[in-house]
């Protein structure tokens, strides 16, 4: 059985790190996320932090209120969050909500390269 949550940390020598998501991100699991993303955020050497959501399947308000605190610390602290390559019923989430471009936010059909915007010398395999 798939845990119904996972995230990830992938590092650059280049000062953007992706945090991959997968799963559902709801009231019961953005503490989790939140707490990924500040920690990525707290790395000095961190400029910009890309939020991989290729595999979410839920997300709710909880979910949003995580990505745009992360947003806003990012913000405070001179770095950069993006959300990219959301799919299906988180895109629309972000959508109806109003924070898709809030979030410089990107759907899936329009990722840059192969995995979000990380130029493909760089994609961890």
């Amino acid at each position: 059985m798939k845990p119904r949550f996972d995230v990830r940390i992938e590092l650059t020598v280049t000062g953007l790190t992706r945090v991959t998501v997968r799963g559902e991100v709801d009231l019961e699991t953005s503490a989790m996320l939140f707490e990924v993303l500040v920690c990525a955020l707290s790395v000095g050497s961190i400029e910009h932090v890309e939020v991989d959501m290729t595999n979410v399947t839920l997300l709710d308000a909880s979910g949003v209120g995580v990505l745009l605190a992360a947003q806003n610390r990012a913000q405070t602290a001179g770095k950069r969050l993006d959300v990219c390559a959301v799919t299906a019923l988180p895109l629309q989430v972000l959508e109806i909500t109003g924070v898709l471009g809030q979030l410089h936010a990107k759907s899936a059909g329009t990722r840059h390269g192969p995995q979000c915007g990380w130029p493909s010398a760089q994609a961890p395999s």
